[in-house]
């Protein structure tokens, strides 16, 4: 008992983990052994580790990582920095606090500056709620029925939207449209309602109502592969921008329950396997999980337990457009059908939200944060001072968080830590003297005395390069 005592007290010490263990029984079970495990000052908590003669080194470090994991949880930080809550009678509803907002409103100006606007997308808006008519039309009953909020009114039967595509086509379909029109783009934030089992919601990682940056291109068959390659590369600039750096994609080909002749499936998965190729993208599994309309390459994002989500995903449709008698107008005036490609980069704005809080581990970007300036007064008799720099930030339209009390210095910095902003700036007699502010970043390093104009320049550049 005495060497396996001294053994495992050495890996403790080794590994700066929790090392008041003591070994009360060893069982031998087959050829591997069973060390049972207790903690000191700790009653009834035991632990077993299954093991083969020896402990694994990864095993102490993997306890590290499940601490540091729990910090920087999207679940626990959004308590931390009042950002959403939820209701225990209403899972998966969310309610956005103040601070929550301002990050999802900050998303939605990325989408429509970045997206919409720089890659001629016309931002369009459609009811949530739509008559089960329109949804057996477009054959979406047959396959989301059962995930859908039903709802009946003197004998006409309702439906939540789950997605965008219906509403759009009615848009499309509203006038004519000549071949000199297309690709014809449109863009939708649009609100979703989805019936999930409450056993597979997921913080804001999936909900039963959110938001998605839905979008439905709609162009002739020669401009398939050109808006595939154009998409593809608005996906990697866009994760590039929010520090994305490892995107799982994946292919996924016609399913079991689909609609539409085999023909058309074979067309549009060809088309796809163009792309992989012309990327060169590497899939390690191909599956035969695509839409009931058409197969689609699925952009994936990790969280912080490095499970998969996805975010992205881009669909190519010959068949609804076919069953609906989508057509446009050709050079000769002639009606011919026109092929959709439903697309979404963000995919849930929630889901995103949540994904980029944990990979950040709550520094999302300076432009979507909330508090992006703590101010800190080492004294108050300079008070004066420190309500001008306030006002000079407050005109050029920054977050401010002010924390002038009587408290320790070391207590202000603790709340600055807590709110994850980038920037701290302490005001005390010598910043009021050289009339200037003295600087901290977020991983409590100096930057010295800096006048409030340069900042503020320096700020703008970040604001701008969307950093």
């Amino acid at each position: 008992m005495k060497k396996y005592f001294k053994f495992y007290k050495l890996i403790f010490y080794k590994y700066n983990y929790i090392y008041l263990y003591y070994i009360f029984n060893i069982i031998n079970k087959k050829k591997n052994k069973i060390y049972i495990l207790k903690k000191l000052n700790i009653l009834n908590k035991k632990k077993y580790i299954y093991l083969n003669n020896k402990i694994k080194k990864n095993f102490f470090k993997k306890k590290k990582y499940k601490k540091i994991r729990k910090e920087f949880d999207h679940r626990i930080l959004y308590k931390k920095n009042n950002l959403f809550f939820f209701k225990k009678k209403m899972p998966g509803l969310i309610f956005w606090n103040k601070n929550g907002y301002i990050i999802w409103k900050n998303i939605n100006k990325y989408i429509r500056n970045n997206i919409y606007i720089k890659y001629n997308y016309k931002e369009i808006k459609t009811p949530i709620i739509l008559r089960d008519y329109f949804w057996k039309k477009t054959k979406h009953w047959n396959y989301y029925k059962k995930n859908m909020f039903l709802l009946k009114t003197k004998n006409k039967k309702y439906a939540l939207k789950p997605m965008n595509c219906p509403g759009h086509i009615q848009i499309y379909n509203y006038k004519k449209i000549s071949y000199k029109k297309l690709p014809l783009k449109y863009g939708e934030i649009g609100e979703c309602f989805r019936n999930e089992y409450t056993g597979s919601l997921h913080g804001i990682l999936r909900l039963k109502n959110f938001n998605q940056d839905d979008g439905h291109i709609f162009c002739k068959k020669n401009q398939i592969l050109l808006e595939l390659i154009k998409f593809n590369n608005i996906c990697k600039k866009v994760y590039k921008n929010f520090n994305f750096k490892n995107i799982k994609i994946k292919l996924s080909l016609r399913p079991k329950k689909k609609i539409g002749n085999n023909y058309l499936w074979n067309l549009s998965e060809k088309i796809l396997l163009k792309i992989i190729l012309f990327f060169n993208i590497k899939i390690k599994n191909i599956e035969k999980n695509g839409a009931f309309y058409g197969p689609k390459i699925e952009y994936y994002l990790k969280d912080l337990n490095k499970k998969i989500w996805q975010c992205g995903t881009i669909q190519i449709d010959f068949i609804i457009s076919k069953i609906l008698n989508l057509n446009y107008n050709n050079k000769y005036n002639i009606k011919k059908n026109i092929i959709i490609l439903h697309r979404a980069i963000l995919g849930s704005i929630e889901r995103f939200i949540g994904i980029l809080i944990e990979n950040n581990k709550g520094y999302i970007p300076f432009y979507l944060i909330p508090i992006q300036i703590v101010i800190i007064n080492i004294n108050n008799k300079i008070l004066k001072y420190t309500n001008n720099i306030i006002k000079i930030l407050k005109k050029n339209k920054f977050r401010i968080k002010k924390i002038i009390n009587n408290n320790n210095l070391s207590l202000k910095l603790k709340k600055y830590f807590s709110y994850k902003s980038y920037f701290c700036i302490l005001i005390g007699n010598k910043e009021n003297k050289k009339k200037s502010i003295f600087l901290k970043i977020k991983n409590n390093i100096n930057l010295g005395f800096i006048k409030i104009k340069k900042f503020i320049f320096f700020l703008n550049i970040i604001k701008k390069n969307n950093i």
